[in-house]
């Protein structure tokens, strides 16, 4: 809403939703970012998600920078099953909205590390 500031959170699992004086508009789609890495059966893995303010979405001229990355899956100590060699997963993060909000589709990207 223009004129308002807060935050707008979408988690792991997809959901939506905002704080402060963000109004969210009706119908959006919305979706986490998913990844899939492909390794060894019964291999371990590391996932590192960004830090915070480091990662920025952009919609014409409004910028805004994400922090409170999620992830569908342990970040450490996770194996993949017996008889599986892939891994898909999920991020969610939250938007820091510091100024005025233009209505629009932000979007950015950004790295996940696996090992």
């Amino acid at each position: 809403s223009p004129g308002s500031s807060g935050t707008v959170t979408v988690t792991h699992a997809g959901a939506r939703s905002s704080a402060g004086g963000i109004i969210l508009k009706d119908g959006s789609a919305v979706a986490a970012a998913s990844f899939t890495v492909i390794g060894t059966n019964n291999s371990s893995y590391t996932i590192a998600l960004p830090g915070n303010n480091t990662v920025t979405i952009s919609s014409g001229g409004n910028n805004f920078n994400l922090t409170n990355f999620t992830c569908s899956v342990p970040l450490t100590g996770g194996k993949l099953g017996a008889g599986n060699d892939s891994l898909t997963f999920t991020v969610g993060a939250t938007a820091i909205i510091t100024s005025t909000p233009a209505p629009g589709s932000y979007s950015g990207s950004f790295n996940v590390t696996v090992n």
